[in-house]
C-alpha cells in the first residue's frame, strides 16, 4: 500500500469516526475562496504555513514552509495588497522553499496553498514582507 493510499484510508477512517461521535465545537470557516472541498475529508490537504522569511542580498528573501503530506506542489501568490485584489506574481513550486525579489521600499503580501492532482488546500495565513533598504 502506498503512502498516499494509507493517508487516504486514515482520512476516511477519521471521517467515519467524526460522523459517529460528534464533537461539541465549531470552527470559523475561512473568509476566502480556496477552490477546494475542505468539508470532505477524503479530498483534504492541510493549509501550508510559512516559516520566518530569511533576508538575502539585493532585496531578495528566502521563503520556506513545511512539507504537506500528499502534496505534489505549492502555489505561491504575491500581491501589493493584503486583500489580493491584484496578483503581482505567481509561482508553482515542487519543493519547500523559494527565493524571491521584493521591490525596494515596498511592502508585499504572500500566501501559499498545497495541491495534488485531486485537490488544493485553503490559502495560508497571509505573510507581510516589507523591504526597508
Amino acid at each position: 500500500m502506498t503512502n498516499r493510499a494509507i493517508a487516504k484510508a486514515k482520512r476516511i477512517l477519521l471521517a467515519a469516526l467524526l460522523s459517529t461521535y460528534p464533537i461539541g465545537c465549531e470552527t470559523e470557516k475561512p473568509r476566502h475562496s480556496s477552490n477546494t472541498d475542505n468539508e470532505n475529508l477524503e479530498n483534504f490537504l492541510p493549509r501550508p504555513k510559512f516559516a520566518d522569511p530569511i533576508p538575502g542580498l539585493l532585496n531578495r528573501v528566502l521563503l520556506q514552509w513545511l512539507e504537506i503530506e500528499d502534496a505534489d506542489g505549492y502555489e505561491i501568490q504575491m500581491s501589493a495588497t493584503k486583500s489580493f485584489n491584484t496578483i503581482t506574481k505567481m509561482w508553482t513550486v515542487k519543493g519547500t522553499n523559494l527565493e524571491i525579489s521584493i521591490p525596494q521600499n515596498g511592502t508585499m503580501w504572500l500566501r501559499i496553498r498545497a495541491f495534488n492532482t485531486d485537490v488544493t488546500s485553503a490559502w495560508s495565513t497571509v505573510l507581510k514582507i516589507k523591504e526597508t533598504s
